[in-house]
């Protein structure tokens, strides 16, 4: 039995204790990159791995901790139940078979969260003392493997104990760079154990479980490096886990499946922007685990694939069709027989996972609607989604996703659906406030894009649609397509327009923005209330050749260049209908 890696964060967040900085410090060393594949004509065994390309870590090596301050593991706080090697090996398997098999039925809080959470700790230290103390041991691989392992497991559980006691010392909480430099220190050594778990290993399975972990280091980090708003080094690191998780899958001879991995790898495709191959691993997986409880995530994977792609009327076509099986999951209803046959009844403690999902049929099916042309159909079915959600939630059954898509989303994409959209559009002359003003061909576009987002914000979490747009901006501009980007004047009173204009440039020049952008300058800010958006997110606004406004988007959908890029295309080859 094995502990999954890929546990939420919210849970292993609460996994506190202090003893895992010295554990986990104690091994930084040079990362010993994983050994070269071997020959590709070379013949496979069970002895010998396959001929299978495992990518060089991205990780930085840094320098060694100085191994005299961790006297805790020289001396462990407690005595070993045994003092052999080969009963050392044996109680650890014992006691790590004692593990929940997915630590997200454990909870978050409790007398078992306590349990695990020792036993987490004592394995930690005796799988340490038999790594140090046995190094020739017929043992070493497994335990190694399960060093790596739970090291991968506690690192949402270091991270929230350092936070914690910066906040006790400081008064503050750790800053994303702060969180950066603690987890590239954290998984330095766990990549050179893994990296010498690849050496070591005798077959291609346990290999790939090494090789693996890998690729959950890189995977952990280019989260922390997409937080610290460094994207080109957080896409290396994701593309380079996606490479790991792609060559253990390929270690396996047998061509065992392993879900957790197989999730993974999906994941990572999205994020290092492999749209296509997310889409294939998704459907095999879908086709192979239909009684998986991930099987509504991997669904949302496939879906947000296929909208990144700009593929509108597959993904579609896939919540028309599935939209039944999410909503029978989560209600506990034998699902569509031509799902599963004989048909299933969804475990009760994997509802929720369908719930998540189920939700959020209505306003899909609204929304693409809409995306497509559609506008009649898809804000009846945006009204219904509201009605459903509302139903909800009179029965105490609304989760966070369906409240957010019906407060955040649903409710301006009604108003601005029957106030603005197939209607002229409002006015945006900002006069002053411009700080680029349009081109003087703007006029003549086949398509404009007015974008609504406070250039405060667009160095943070904003920062990632405006290098998208960019780039549609960049293949459609020689077709007609021109962009307005209007911020939001601020309402301090020190805040003067001309120094706000200059904020703008410096941020407009950073993010390499193109098009035209300034400041509703107004403090009662006329321009956007005409277009009905609030502060904080981005509204999208697609104006055709006329004027008049035949699309709108809503943060958080806004960085999908595949989705822009195909509503753009359909409305500059309109013919104003």
């Amino acid at each position: 039995m094995s502990i999954a890696c890929s546990s939420p964060k919210r849970v292993i967040a609460l996994l506190f204790v202090p003893l895992f900085l010295t554990l986990s410090c104690a091994y930084a060393q040079p990362v010993t990159e994983p050994v070269p594949a071997k020959d590709p004509k070379a013949k496979a065994s069970q002895d010998a791995p396959p001929a299978v390309f495992i990518p060089q870590s991205r990780i930085p090596a840094g320098e060694s901790i100085d191994l005299s301050t961790l006297s805790l593991l020289v001396t462990p706080p407690w005595e070993f139940p045994v003092d052999s090697d080969e009963e050392l090996s044996k109680w650890l398997e014992q006691e790590k078979s004692k593990m929940p098999s997915d630590i997200r039925e454990v909870g978050t809080r409790g007398e078992q969260l306590r349990l695990v959470q020792e036993r987490v700790d004592n394995l930690l230290i005796a799988a340490w003392h038999h790594y140090k103390t046995y190094p020739a041991s017929s043992y070493r691989v497994d335990v190694l493997d399960l060093l790596c392992e739970l090291t991968c497991l506690n690192e949402q559980r270091f991270l929230h104990a350092e936070n914690q006691r910066n906040k006790h010392e400081f008064g503050v909480d750790m800053t994303a760079d702060d969180f950066l430099d603690l987890s590239l220190r954290y998984f330095r050594p766990v990549t050179v154990l893994a990296s010498s778990g690849v050496k070591e290993s005798k077959t291609p399975l346990v290999k790939s479980r090494f090789v693996k972990t890998l690729g959950v280091c890189h995977l952990a980090l280019g989260g922390r490096f997409m937080g610290a708003q460094l994207f080109e080094d957080a896409k290396i690191l994701q593309r380079t886990a996606g490479d790991y998780f792609a060559a253990a899958m390929e270690l396996d001879p047998m061509k065992l499946e392993d879900v957790d991995l197989s999730i993974k790898l999906i994941d990572t495709m999205l994020q290092s922007g492999e749209n296509g191959r997310a889409a294939t691993e998704a459907r095999r997986f879908l086709t192979k685990h239909v009684k998986s409880k991930y099987w509504p995530h991997v669904f949302y994977f496939l879906a947000k694939a296929l909208r990144r792609d700009g593929k509108l009327e597959e993904v579609l076509a896939l919540w028309t069709k599935y939209g039944i099986v999410l909503q029978h999951g989560e209600a506990g209803l034998p699902l569509p027989k031509w799902h599963t046959d004989p048909p299933y009844v969804v475990p009760e403690e994997h509802r929720s996972d369908y719930a998540l999902y189920a939700e959020r049929v209505g306003f899909y099916l609204g929304f693409y609607r809409i995306a497509l042309g559609d506008v009649s159909t898809g804000t009846r079915l945006l009204r219904n989604f509201t009605v459903d959600m509302n139903e909800r939630e009179s029965e105490n059954k609304l989760m966070m996703p369906g409240k957010v898509f019906r407060d955040a989303m649903a409710f301006y994409y009604i108003a601005n659906l029957e106030n603005l959209v197939n209607k002229e559009a409002p006015a945006f002359d900002i006069g002053d406030g411009w700080v680029n003003p349009p081109s003087e061909d703007a006029d003549k576009a086949k398509a404009t894009v007015l974008v609504f987002a406070d250039s405060s914000r667009a160095q943070g979490r904003h920062r990632e649609y405006f290098h998208a747009f960019a780039k549609v901006q960049k293949e459609l501009w020689a077709k007609g397509l021109r962009s307005a980007w209007i911020s939001a004047a601020s309402r301090m009173k020190d805040a003067t327009l001309e120094g706000q204009k200059e904020e703008m440039r410096l941020v407009a020049d950073s993010l390499k923005a193109t098009g035209a952008y300034g400041l509703d300058s107004d403090m009662e800010l006329p321009v956007w209330m005409s277009y009905g958006v609030n502060r904080g997110s981005v509204h999208l606004f697609v104006l055709d050749a006329d004027k008049k406004v035949r699309w709108h988007l809503i943060d958080p959908m806004a960085w999908d260049i595949g989705l822009i890029r195909a509503v753009i295309d359909r409305v500059m080859a309109s013919d104003g209908t």
